[in-house]
């Protein structure tokens, strides 16, 4: 599994002529590194309930993102492998065709869910950075600004897989939910970016 390497292993792998792990699961590993700051916030912190409800769902957001990790390169060797299928038939080219698209849902899926999480780990730097301990501002800071980072590298994986979909009704609403997402993700970093310089005293 990806998550069991070594950092360096990780990027070796990564640098490699492979193209998996690519974008969708170094998405998830951004979002995985924000959420980990976030917890290190908490646990730096005062103890009180909003802190310890942050550390809860700082240690789940990582949990799912570390999984994501992985699942997103299967999801992506799924589409490689539905591209190996035969096609020497009528039947076989229908089929192959009918599991390149469903695959490619999945492979846009993936980094769907990886772009919602991280908007949710912004929310929880954000909340760290408020609530938290005022000597790691900048780490909630940070924690957040990988999640930007994760999340805007999850949406270009979600663009590239549904120009090959053909299901439109499939694509308007990912389009849909993207737009959505950008939103909600952009107004965060620009209160992230507010509240980060008034704690670090820029």
């Amino acid at each position: 599994m990806l998550v069991d390497l070594t950092v360096k292993e990780f990027l070796e792998e990564t640098a490699s002529a492979s193209p998996a792990p690519g974008g969708g699961s170094v998405a998830a590993l951004s979002g995985a590194l924000g959420a980990a700051l976030a917890v290190m916030v908490a646990n730096l912190s005062e103890e009180n309930e909003e802190i310890a409800r942050l550390r809860e769902r700082g240690v789940s957001y990582l949990s799912e993102a570390e999984a994501s990790v992985d699942r997103d390169t299967e999801a992506f060797n799924a589409v490689m492998a539905s591209y190996r299928r035969p096609k020497n038939t009528a039947g076989e080219k229908k089929e192959r065709s009918e599991a390149i698209q469903s695959a490619l849902k999945s492979a846009a899926s993936s980094p769907m869910s990886i772009a919602e999480l991280c908007v949710r780990v912004i929310h929880l730097a954000l909340e760290a950075l408020k609530a938290g301990n005022s000597n790691a501002a900048s780490d909630a800071a940070s924690a957040g600004r990988m999640a930007h980072a994760g999340f805007w590298a999850a949406v270009y994986n979600v663009r590239i897989n549904l120009k090959s979909i053909k299901d439109e009704d499939f694509n308007a609403g990912m389009r849909k939910k993207t737009a959505e997402l950008i939103r909600e993700a952009e107004a965060l970093l620009t209160e992230l970016s507010k509240t980060a310089d008034e704690k670090t005293g820029l």
